[in-house]
């Protein structure tokens, strides 16, 4: 018996049509799911190794995760995990992500690497980040309130020749400063609720 080449054709279209990121809706719940256990509940991460992300930009939260999953940026984890992730799926994980409120990390604030790291601040990072490092639109981050410890890692992979530095304008920034300076000006910007 032969096949209908129209039979074909139509049914070929149907096994498209299922895979493509279109023929359901992505289901948001069941992806954040995946990510509350580094992130925490609505992205408020529980501890210093993994960043909060709730209410940062989805501008933001979309470009990093697109930079991971290319390998651009470092990423410990999220590359591999965003490997298997459309573009679909990651700009509705950014888009949730920044409707969530942004919560601050209650952190022991130290007088000594406070004033340090607000001088540092004020001549290094406030013209991008702002102040209060409160920026949260566009592709700024939030960095106020954010875990002391993941900001100082983060400042500490940019002057490593090792990792891959997204930013050259913050590479350029975080070059200029000590180990000391990095580890005040994180505990500062940490502190800024």
């Amino acid at each position: 018996m032969r096949k209908s080449p129209l039979l074909s054709i139509v049914a070929f279209c149907g096994v498209v049509a299922a895979s493509s990121p279109f023929a359901a809706e992505i289901n948001i719940v069941g992806l954040a799911n995946t990510c509350n256990s580094c992130h925490g509940m609505d992205g408020f991460s529980a501890g210093q190794a993994n960043p909060s992300i709730g209410g940062q930009s989805a501008d933001y939260l979309n470009k990093v995760m697109r930079e991971q999953r290319s390998g651009e940026r470092y990423s410990s984890v999220m590359g591999r995990l965003l490997k298997s992730y459309t573009d679909e799926e990651i700009a509705a994980l950014a888009d949730h992500y920044s409707r969530q409120e942004w919560r601050a990390a209650v952190q022991e604030r130290q007088l000594r690497l406070s004033l340090r790291g607000k001088r540092v601040h004020n001549m290094v990072c406030k013209k991008c980040h702002g102040a209060k490092d409160n920026k949260a639109k566009d592709e700024t981050i939030r960095l106020g309130g954010q875990w002391a410890g993941y900001i100082q890692a983060v400042l500490n992979r940019y002057v490593d020749p090792k990792y891959q530095r997204p930013s050259d304008e913050m590479a350029e920034a975080v070059n200029s400063l000590s180990p000391e300076d990095i580890e005040a000006v994180s505990h500062f910007v940490a502190s800024n609720k």
